[in-house]
């Protein structure tokens, strides 16, 4: 074959391989992507560890979502708690109902955790169950005589292993409580 028809050959296969090479690529780096994410997913949380004892989960926990690349960060060791709550928490004066305290525990704790709001005045205004790393309790069913106005309060959460149920420690964290008219 002459070097010409050589040449008219591998122009009309480059022609026929110029689409295809993108989405190769493209599905290279996603499929790449995700399994990334999928093994590191796998060593967050309590993925590795028996929870021998654990029978018991708060009802309203709920999927806390987190961004993609939390998998990445570093597991909290077993001295350190991550948490998240609200800091004012409002409610409607003299009524029971559903109260948004956005309580959760984010994926890279190594421990369950549990919580619970106290008033400075006396009482317990909250309490919840056991969660695992990466849920949520977003609204709870508050019952109070609370008058109207500003209440301080101090959330407890206690670190609580896995294996044993045994508490491990506990750090606090003020917050207001708005009780509206």
């Amino acid at each position: 074959m002459p070097a010409t028809g050589i040449r008219r050959q591998n122009a009309r296969r480059i022609k026929k391989m110029k689409g295809a090479v993108p989405i190769l690529l493209l599905l290279l780096v996603m499929t790449t992507g995700c399994a990334m994410l999928w093994a590191a997913s796998g060593r967050m949380g309590l993925a590795d560890r028996a929870i021998l004892a654990f029978a018991d989960p708060d009802p309203r926990a709920q999927r806390l979502y987190e961004w993609p690349w939390v998998a990445f960060g570093s597991e909290n060791g077993t001295d350190s708690l991550s948490y998240r709550i609200r800091n004012r928490i409002e409610l409607p004066g003299g009524e029971t109902g559903e109260v948004r305290i956005d309580l959760g525990s984010p994926l890279k704790n190594s421990c369950l955790l549990r919580a619970e709001i106290l008033l400075e005045e006396g009482g317990t205004f909250f309490e919840s169950g056991l969660l695992t790393p990466g849920t949520q309790i977003r609204t709870a069913r508050i019952q109070t005589d609370l008058e109207p106005g500003e209440y301080a309060a101090t959330a407890w959460f206690y670190a609580v292993d896995p294996e044993d149920l045994n508490e491990m420690g506990r750090v606090s964290e003020p917050i207001r409580i708005v009780v509206s008219s």
